[in-house]
């Protein structure tokens, strides 16, 4: 749920505004969610930005639990994926809990490792009831050999860094294009 921007390019013809209007008036929230999810360049389905950080923390447990179960029951998607901010925020620990798998996605460095070391170890994670468990993806790796407890690695992309789309990158970069199928294939 990006608050100011999307990763990728797409001009959106509808807001969240909507959405929001939606949870929080009541209204039959399935027509509203599928009105304003658009297919972008990369042919997925993506949900437009809050135009506010304001509103997005407006959002309740029970606000994203239905936006969920919409997700889920009424569109025909393989995967729903939620980029959540970095941090513990109450609403990631609240989306955290619908999940059936989670990704945790660490920088291939020291850095990036020890926060991986402290989320592995903390117990808050290792009693989510998470029916597909966690992967750890390191991303920006300059390694390709495989890892205990790695799901995938995803090596450094400076197309991406540029800007481009990632179906560029993927049909540009097959080891890149190779990590990332392995973590679908690994999630379903």
């Amino acid at each position: 749920f990006p608050a100011l921007g999307q990763l990728y390019d797409h001009t959106f013809s509808s807001t969240m505004d909507n959405l929001l209007f939606g949870l929080k008036g009541g209204r039959e929230l399935a027509p509203v969610v599928l009105d304003t999810m658009e297919r972008n360049s990369d042919n997925v389905f993506v949900l437009p930005p809050f135009s506010l950080a304001g509103d997005l923390l407006t959002l309740t447990q029970d606000d994203l639990r239905s936006l969920f179960k919409v997700l889920v029951e009424k569109t025909d998607l393989e995967y729903i994926f939620v980029d959540l901010p970095v941090g513990l925020q109450e609403m990631n620990l609240w989306a955290l809990e619908v999940c059936t798998s989670v990704i945790m996605i660490y920088s291939d460095d020291l850095v990036g490792r020890e926060h991986m070391q402290r989320a592995q170890s903390d117990v808050y994670f290792k009693n989510l009831p998470i029916e597909g468990g966690f992967l750890t993806v390191l991303n920006k790796s300059q390694q390709k050999e495989r890892e205990e407890g790695i799901a995938a690695r995803i090596p450094q992309s400076e197309s991406l860094l540029q800007g481009r789309r990632v179906s560029d990158v993927q049909e540009r970069n097959p080891a890149f294009y190779k990590s990332c199928v392995e973590l679908l294939h690994q999630i379903g």
